[in-house]
């Protein structure tokens, strides 16, 4: 028997007693056939309840409880929540929480989770209009043995506070935490390991990439191996030599950057060897060295301090003399299909020798680009880009162990009008407040996780 499904707005009433439900006539009336009992199911708890039918002073799709009750549940009055209903099953829901890390103590309570505060906003103020029990969350915020969650929920309002109330385990984890090493910490990893081992919850977006796993995975991938660069973990001196008498040029990355973070270029010129990377300071810095040695020991003391991977210069196209890739947010939707919800390119700023928007690059819309630089094909390279972010999402996909919500992919474009794929993020970062990024792309990007949740809570059940 499927379940059905309503929207019923939650009323507290001191009035009813402990452990009762009072339901309105519509959802009384998809009850039919049940006892007058009923199990209550919410995130990771259940409860048995006993129900009452309709009054003349409760609304159609009222949900009406105790003030203890809609308490533990994590429901105040005037929240409109989504139930399934089954014979004598009640389930609210589902209870989707964002996954971040703690909060500072110095923190504005308006922005509390720092660049990430209006898209986290957004996201809970999309699954609550879908109606679920959507609430950010801390890793250190998490009572395993009750079962308990403290998190926050924000006010309707842009720029509104955030207000704390317990929750119970969710039943669907979307984890945000902003950073490799937070991700990393004891109480982390307890709970992503708790969430991906529970038959009844589902984690998705397990965790931050390695780019060299990657990038070993998709070149043995069929649909995507022809994509993948020459990619090896760089061994120091004599492999530099050896890539550069090969391609000319290559770009060395740490194997856990971001944002463009940590990569160097190494160029052989006819008046020596250039290289270009940021010092300690985070200012660029441009050198030209007499040979190979010279430049291996300028950059010894960054590439050796954490594993890196040499890559070949892909000659991308350039724009005013200004290198551009292509950046697309992947996500997934109610029924687990991949959709497109950005694309855009990425031109580089002057000098600089990625397209990062961290960097000062700026995103500019791809189509404008390739009718400027290949009129003729700027159409077959649009569509081919397009097919690429879908062949490669699904790549991902099928080689990871947790579900997969969303992926930042970014695609370069050579001089041929080949593809090759630059890198995988797992955490794109998605800015809802920038004005160049459209309503509708704006409000699809924080609808689709959870849309994405509700697919998983359904199978799930």
């Amino acid at each position: 028997m499927p379940y059905s499904v309503r929207k019923a707005v939650v009323d507290v009433r001191p009035s009813i007693a402990s452990r009762h439900l009072l339901l309105g006539k519509s959802i009384a009336s998809a009850m039919k056939g049940s006892s007058d009992r009923v199990y209550v199911f919410a995130g990771l708890s259940s409860s048995t309840m006993r129900i009452a039918s309709y009054g003349a002073d409760v609304g159609p799709n009222a949900l009406v409880l105790n003030p203890g009750c809609a308490a533990s549940l994590g429901l105040q009055s005037g929240d409109v929540v989504r139930i399934l209903i089954k014979r004598n099953q009640i389930r609210i829901g589902p209870y989707v929480g964002i996954l971040t890390a703690p909060i500072g103590r110095s923190t504005s309570p308006r922005r509390c989770y720092g660049k990430d505060t209006e898209y986290f906003r957004d996201v809970c103020a999309a699954g609550m209009h879908m109606g679920l029990v959507a609430y950010v969350f801390s890793y250190d915020a998490v009572d395993m043995s009750k079962g308990r969650v403290l998190g926050r929920v924000p006010e309707p309002q842009r720029y509104g506070r955030w207000h704390s109330r317990e929750f119970p385990l969710p039943d669907v984890i979307f984890n945000r935490i902003p950073t490799r090493g937070q991700e990393r910490s004891e109480r982390a990893r307890r709970l992503i390991e708790y969430a991906k081992k529970h038959n009844y919850m589902r984690l998705f977006n397990g965790g931050f990439m390695d780019k060299w796993t990657v990038y070993k995975q998709l070149s043995q991938h069929p649909d995507v191996k022809d994509m993948v660069p020459a990619t090896a973990v760089f061994r120091g001196l004599s492999m530099l030599k050896s890539w550069l008498q090969r391609y000319r040029s290559v770009y060395l990355k740490p194997t856990n950057g971001s944002l463009g973070e940590g990569i160097v270029v190494v160029r052989l010129s006819s008046r020596g060897v250039a290289c270009r990377y940021r010092n300690e300071r985070k200012r660029p810095v441009s050198e030209l060295l007499r040979n190979v040695e010279a430049v291996y020991a300028r950059i010894k003391p960054m590439v050796t301090r954490r594993r890196y991977l040499i890559q070949p210069d892909l000659n991308l196209l350039t724009v005013d003399g200004m290198p551009f890739d292509v950046r697309l947010l992947m996500q997934r939707n109610s029924r687990g299909k991949w959709y497109r919800t950005k694309m855009f390119a990425r031109v580089a700023r002057r000098g600089e020798y990625t397209s990062n928007i961290s960097r000062g690059g700026s995103g500019v819309p791809l189509d404008q680009l390739l009718v400027r630089i290949a009129p003729k094909k700027a159409q077959h390279v649009l569509q081919a880009v397009r097919r690429a972010g879908v062949t490669v999402a699904q790549a991902v996909e099928s080689m990871s162990e947790t579900p997969v919500g969303e992926l930042g992919i970014d695609i370069g474009i050579d001089r041929a009008l080949n593809l090759w794929l630059i890198e995988v993020n797992s955490k794109p970062h998605v800015d809802v407040v920038k004005p160049s990024t459209s309503e509708r792309a704006r409000e699809a990007s924080v609808r689709r996780p959870m849309e994405f949740a509700i697919y998983l809570h359904k199978n799930a059940l």
